[in-house]
């Protein structure tokens, strides 16, 4: 009896380990997830990090004396350091935890199938570090991190979707959108390549231009943004929104000024009507939980002889269900960067979403609405594995 004891001691510790590592990515997802003071997130990130990394470390100087727990009596356990049991009970609670967020993280991936509306997946993969040499790298970091074997940060995949929604005006069939979204102007990386993905996204000749937030984080790239985003075209105008990175400039109205001047169209907490080919096209920004209220989407009229085609702009694909509830055809979103590192076979594992990696990037439909998750432009850190920056051109069927 006691050897079996001790051999589901030792089959469990496994799955322990697994379940303190799951708990903490958790952990590490929901906290970006949120909106928390950006000098405190980054505290509890590091903490979270060196806790994840030295509690293995101790549970494993302890598992003599854990794996003899099982074999001492209740008054022998009395007599114990607390330490002790109290790394025994962290194990249980790992396990636990592991029974749990395993089963939550790994049933949506494989439920998720590439919706059948999504007829056409065009790629051209692109090495802008390799076609100009003029692209940089500023920082003793940011250059270490952009050498790294396989990092994928200045490569650059431009990619045409035909989306086929069944609720689609038939007028509006063939209106191609360019999503843009995380473009982190910081100075890391030289402006030569974002003039480059501006030059790219006027060759695929949008008729509408959607920015869905995380344009500029650095006070001293804001005269970046006339150059590059005034030379974007788009006849049916350029629309955008606020990322949770915007907010961290000192003055976040300089940003705004400079995006109007730009010719672009504040949609933060905003909705307006267009009429596109003669039919009626809501179109609306959503920059919650950073930034509110959310913006006054009228209903939708039932049986109209002109049906309402509804776009939805938001940063964080957390708020697909409101763009559901406001009965929306389209959303656009970013943030999560598709999780930047994705492993073979696993895929991501870091995504800064209440839902984890679910909308890590990719196209999903819940019920009459659709999601659109870009992977970026670039991001604060500059690390890319598996998962390289993603330029899109949505044409809609």
């Amino acid at each position: 009896m006691l050897r079996m004891e001790l051999a589901l001691f030792w089959l469990l510790l496994p799955f322990a380990v697994l379940g303190h590592f799951a708990s903490a990515i958790w952990l590490f997802n929901r906290l970006h997830a949120e909106v928390w003071p950006y000098r405190f997130r980054q505290v509890l990130e590091r903490l979270l990090f060196l806790a994840s990394l030295t509690v293995p470390v101790l549970i494993a100087l302890q598992l003599p004396v854990l794996s003899s727990l099982i074999t001492l009596s209740a008054e022998q356990r009395q007599q114990l350091p607390w330490f002790n049991l109290l790394t025994f009970g962290y194990l249980c609670f790992t396990l636990v935890a592991c029974l749990l967020i395993v089963p939550w993280w790994l049933v949506p991936k494989l439920r998720y199938r590439v919706p059948s509306e999504l007829v056409r997946n065009e790629t051209q993969r692109l090495d802008l570090g390799q076609q100009l040499p003029g692209i940089s790298v500023q920082g003793v970091f940011p250059r270490l991190c952009a050498s790294l074997p396989g990092n994928q940060v200045l490569h650059l995949h431009v990619q045409t979707k035909t989306l086929r929604l069944p609720n689609l005006p038939r007028r509006l069939a063939g209106l191609k959108i360019a999503h843009l979204t995380d473009i982190h102007l910081t100075g890391k990386i030289s402006r030569d390549y974002f003039a480059e993905i501006i030059r790219r996204t006027n060759d695929l000749q949008p008729d509408l231009i959607a920015l869905t937030g995380d344009i500029a984080e650095r006070t001293r790239c804001l005269p970046w943004i006339q150059p590059l985003f005034g030379a974007l075209q788009a006849p049916l105008g350029k629309f955008f929104i606020f990322g949770n990175h915007d907010f961290l400039l000192p003055d976040t109205n300089l940003l705004l000024e400079e995006m109007r001047a730009s010719g672009f169209v504040d949609l933060g907490g905003d909705c307006q009507r267009l009429n596109i080919r003669d039919t009626p096209v809501l179109i609306a920004g959503n920059e919650l939980p950073w930034q509110g209220p959310a913006p006054e989407v009228p209903p939708r009229i039932p049986d109209s002889p002109s049906p309402e085609f509804r776009l939805l702009l938001a940063h964080t694909p957390d708020l697909f269900s409101w763009a559901q509830s406001h009965q929306f055809d389209l959303m656009l979103a970013g943030h999560n960067h598709g999780g930047q590192i994705r492993f073979p076979l696993i895929g991501p594992l870091i995504s800064p979403s209440r839902f984890g990696v679910r909308y890590a990037a990719g196209v999903f439909r819940e019920g009459p609405t659709f999601l659109h998750v870009g992977r970026g432009i670039s991001g604060e850190h500059l690390l890319r594995f598996n998962c390289p920056p993603e330029l899109t051109l949505l044409v809609l069927e």
